[in-house]
C-alpha cells in the first residue's frame, strides 16, 4: 500500500495502517496529585480519585503530562505496582471515563489525530463493547455532523461525547455504514487497513455517531423527532455542552439589555394601575382556579374593552421595580422570572376592542399603555388567521396576545438552558393569563403555537434577536356562557353596555 499524506504530514486514508489510540485528560481542567488523591476541576466540577499506590500515581501523573496509549499506561502500571496493579488501573480507567475526564484520540504513529472523542459533561457511559472486524455498524439516525472552530464534529443525543473529525476524508467512511454493513466490508471499499478503521469506529461507537446493528435504540428514542430530542437532551444537565446556568458567559462579550423594553414611539396609555389595590374586588382564588377553562368563543357584539385589555397587561406584566445586581438590570413584575430577567414581551393584535383601532400593538411595561407597531394589514391579517386556526375559534379572536422574547435578556446570563428557561417563563405567564382573565370575567385560550417568521414580518424585528415564543387569545364572554358557568361571579365582570 502506498504511503500519502496531507501536505501537513497527516494521513490520508490510504495510509493508516498502524493507527493507535491514545488516552488523556480532557482539555481545558486543571488536574495535580495531592497527598494520594488524583484532583481534577472543571469550573465547578471537581472530582478526587484516590491513586495512593505508586503503580496509579505513576499513570495519573502520566495523564496530567499528556496521556499515552492504554497498552503503554498498563505496562507502567505494572512496571511500579506488578500483576497486581492490573484491576486497579482498569477500574480507575472506567471511573475517570465515567466521570468524563478522559479524552480518547486515534493517531497515527507521528502523533497527528485521525479523530478524537471530546467528552461533554461529567456523566457518561463507558464503552462496553468495541468495533471488531466483523461488527456491523450503522449510521445513528439521531447523530448530526457540523463545522466548528475549523473542525467537523459527529454528535448525538444518547452520547455525551464529541466525535472530532480531524481528517474530513473519514466522513464518507463513516456514512459508508449506512443503514448496516461491517466494518471489513467499509475497510475493503475504501482500501484502508481494517484494524485501524475498527479503532476509529470504536471512537464514533463511543460518541454514538454509529452503533452495533444488532443494538437497539434507547427505550423511547422513536417518540422524539431530532430538534425535540437535542433541545432535551442539550438542555438538562449531563450531555449539554459548556456551561450550565448562570454563568453570565456573555458578560465581558456583550452589553446587556436594558431590564425594560426602550420604546418604540408613542405612547397610547392605559388608565393609572396601582398594583396594591387592583382586583380586591375578584372572587376567593380557589372559586378562580376551579373556574379557569379554554374558552373559545367571543361575544362580538360586545367586545373586549380598551380598559379591560389594560387591566389585563397591568395585573400580569406592570414593571414593579427596576434595579441593578452589579451585573445587570432586574426589574420586578407580577409573574416570576428566572434571575428576574423578564425577558417576555407581550404584543397585543387586536381585532375587536372597543377604545382601540385594528393593528399590531406594544405593551410598555414601565409606562403601561400601548405602542402601536403597524395597523392592520395583510401582515397583521396573516397573523390573525394563524390566531384562529390555532384557537379553532369559528371567528377571528378579539385579541391575541402575541408573546414575544429579547433572547438577550435570559442568553446573555444563562448557559445551555437559556431557551428551556423562556419556555417555562411562557408556561407561567399562560397561567397568570388565566387566571386574572377568569377572574376579570373574560373569555381566554392559551395556544400551543404559532408562526414566528408572520411575527418578525409584521413586527420588522429580527426573529432570533426578538421572536414570538407564545400566544394567548383574549376577549368577552358570550352572554350565553356566563349563564351557563357553573360559577356565577363572571356574570358581574362583564360590562352590560359598551363604555363610552
Amino acid at each position: 500500500m502506498a504511503e500519502t499524506t496531507h501536505g501537513d504530514g497527516s494521513p490520508t486514508p490510504e495510509n493508516v495502517a498502524g493507527l493507535i489510540e491514545h488516552v488523556s485528560l480532557r482539555g481545558g481542567i486543571t488536574a495535580e496529585l495531592v497527598d494520594g488523591q488524583l484532583v481534577m476541576i472543571d469550573d465547578h466540577v471537581q472530582s478526587r480519585v484516590s491513586v495512593s499506590d505508586p503503580a496509579m500515581a505513576a499513570v495519573a501523573q502520566a495523564l496530567i503530562d499528556g496521556g499515552s496509549d492504554e497498552d503503554s499506561l498498563f505496562v507502567l502500571a505494572l512496571e511500579h505496582g506488578g500483576a497486581d496493579a492490573a484491576m486497579p488501573l482498569s477500574l480507575m480507567m472506567r471511573r475517570l471515563e465515567a466521570g468524563g475526564w478522559l479524552r480518547f484520540s486515534v493517531r497515527n504513529t507521528a502523533g497527528y489525530e485521525v479523530v478524537a472523542v471530546e467528552p461533554r459533561g461529567h456523566q457518561s457511559t463507558p464503552l462496553s463493547r468495541r468495533a471488531a472486524a466483523s461488527s456491523v455498524l450503522l449510521v445513528d439516525e439521531h447523530a448530526i455532523t457540523r463545522w466548528q472552530d475549523g473542525v467537523v464534529l459527529a454528535e448525538s443525543p444518547h452520547s455525551n461525547f464529541d466525535l472530532v473529525i480531524a481528517d474530513v476524508s473519514y466522513l464518507t467512511v463513516l456514512f459508508s455504514f449506512g443503514a448496516g454493513t461491517s466494518v471489513d466490508n467499509v475497510a475493503a471499499s475504501h482500501g484502508l487497513d481494517t484494524a485501524s478503521l475498527a479503532l476509529v469506529a470504536s471512537a464514533a461507537l463511543r460518541c454514538g455517531a454509529l452503533r452495533f446493528a444488532d443494538q437497539q435504540s434507547p427505550e423511547g428514542s422513536g417518540l422524539w423527532n431530532l430538534p425535540d430530542l437535542w433541545f432535551h437532551t442539550m438542555s438538562r444537565v449531563g450531555i449539554h455542552r459548556g456551561g450550565y446556568g448562570g454563568t453570565y458567559h456573555l458578560e465581558n462579550v456583550l452589553e446587556p439589555e436594558p431590564a425594560v423594553r426602550p420604546p418604540f414611539g408613542e405612547l397610547i396609555a392605559f388608565d393609572p394601575l396601582d398594583p396594591a389595590t387592583v382586583g380586591h374586588d375578584d372572587p376567593p382564588f380557589g372559586d378562580v382556579v376551579r373556574a379557569r377553562a379554554s374558552v373559545r368563543a367571543h361575544d362580538d357584539n360586545q367586545p373586549i374593552t380598551s380598559t379591560q385589555l389594560g387591566e389585563l397587561l397591568g395585573r400580569v406584566g406592570l414593571v414593579r421595580e427596576v434595579l441593578h445586581d452589579g451585573h445587570q438590570e432586574l426589574s420586578f413584575r407580577q409573574v416570576p422570572s428566572g434571575g428576574a430577567a423578564h425577558e417576555l414581551e407581550i404584543y397585543p393584535l387586536v381585532h375587536s376592542c372597543f377604545g382601540l383601532d385594528a393593528g399590531l400593538y406594544h405593551y410598555d411595561a414601565g409606562r403601561h399603555g400601548l405602542e402601536l407597531i403597524r395597523p392592520a394589514d395583510p401582515h397583521t391579517r396573516l397573523l390573525l388567521e394563524y390566531s384562529q386556526r390555532t384557537s379553532i375559534m369559528d371567528s377571528p379572536p378579539q385579541v391575541t396576545l402575541l408573546i414575544a422574547a429579547r433572547f438577550a435578556r435570559a442568553m446573555w446570563k444563562y448557559e445551555s438552558m437559556a431557551y428551556a428557561l423562556i419556555l417555562k417563563h411562557v408556561g407561567v405567564m399562560y397561567e397568570a393569563l388565566y387566571l386574572t382573565s377568569t377572574a376579570m370575567g373574560l373569555a381566554c385560550c392559551g395556544l400551543g403555537g404559532g408562526n414566528a417568521q408572520a411575527f418578525a414580518s409584521a413586527s420588522g424585528l429580527p426573529a432570533l434577536v426578538e421572536g414570538s415564543v407564545g400566544e394567548f387569545v383574549v376577549g368577552s364572554r358570550s352572554q350565553t356562557l356566563v349563564d351557563d358557568s357553573p360559577l356565577a361571579f363572571t356574570t358581574s365582570r362583564l360590562p352590560n353596555k359598551r363604555i363610552e
